[in-house]
């Protein structure tokens, strides 16, 4: 589980923020630990897009986006001078 001391705040956009699962707080937590459970909402961010072609962690994005009910957000880091294909990635991802 994800250190309080890791996370670095205790409010995002003045919504209390917690590393364990607490009603009306926003969960702080990675795809692993969240697999098997789900949300109406779900915020996918931290990834860097270099690191998604393989296998694996193509698997763990998926995990990530299919615990959204209602709503998913993926905010991806792409590194600077680097080019990839990330249209074909997703739309595979999403044909799946």
């Amino acid at each position: 589980m994800m250190k309080k001391s890791q996370l670095q705040t205790e409010r995002l956009a003045e919504v209390p923020v917690s590393t364990e699962r607490a009603k009306g707080k926003v969960w702080f937590t990675s795809v692993r630990k969240f697999k098997g459970l789900e949300a109406k909402a779900v915020l996918l961010i931290d990834g860097n897009v270099s690191k998604l072609h393989g296998p694996l962690m193509q698997r763990i994005l998926y995990v990530g986006c299919s615990r959204a009910n209602d709503y998913l957000q993926i905010a991806l880091l792409q590194e600077s001078g680097t080019t990839s294909d990330t249209g074909k990635f997703y739309s595979k991802l999403l044909c799946e």
